[in-house]
């Protein structure tokens, strides 16, 4: 019998707030919104009103560089 291995994604490391991708890309919040679920980033919300989105899933599908 074979077991297969889970891989699971790596814990993120830093955090960035839509607003810092809505100046870097020039969009509105909704565009952002659409994007994190398109491209299934990783996101901690702290509250209702308040979400992070890993800086390394937007970095990689937006081909961006947040520094």
């Amino acid at each position: 019998m074979k077991i297969l291995k889970m891989e699971y994604p790596k814990k993120c490391q830093r955090y960035v707030s839509s607003r810092t991708i809505q100046e870097k890309m020039e969009v509105s919040g909704k565009t952002v919104r659409a994007w994190a679920r398109r491209y299934e980033w990783r996101l901690q919300k702290i509250n209702s009103r308040v979400i992070r989105y890993c800086a390394e899933d937007v970095e990689r599908s937006l081909n961006l560089d947040l520094g």
